[in-house]
């Protein structure tokens, strides 16, 4: 594989789809989600949507691509975020929970369930700032 190509393998988009299933103290709700990532292996970087910031890739794995894995565990919030795409098969899928310790029912687990394809990379923004 030549140099092009292998940057161009590392470099791409995808397009998510799905369903979004939010559970709190509320009840139950379901929606439909879209979303667009733009992606560099190599540069280890990913964005979202409108690009308006990169953020860090956390893992890259033959078979999974992990964009987010954080996890806060405090006295006033807890919180875990885990947004993985099986290279595999393109399936998608967030998982988010956050709760207040000191607030009983707070806790809100929103979770994503879809599918990507992959499309050309449109590249990141250049930011233009002052700072």
């Amino acid at each position: 594989m030549n140099v092009i190509a292998l940057a161009a393998a590392a470099t791409f988009n995808l397009v998510c789809s799905g369903q979004r299933t939010t559970d709190s103290l509320a009840g139950k709700e379901q929606e439909p989600y879209n979303t667009t990532y733009r992606i560099d292996l190599t540069a280890q970087k990913w964005c979202e949507g409108d690009c308006k910031g990169l953020q860090n890739i956390s893992e890259v794995q033959p078979t999974q691509l992990i964009l987010s894995d954080s996890k806060v565990d405090g006295l006033s919030q807890r919180s875990l975020l885990v947004n993985r795409i099986d290279r595999e098969s393109g399936i998608h899928s967030i998982v988010s929970t956050y709760s207040n310790p000191r607030i009983r029912g707070s806790t809100i687990i929103m979770k994503y369930d879809g599918a990507c394809r992959k499309l050309a990379f449109t590249g990141f923004p250049k930011f233009e700032t002052k700072f």
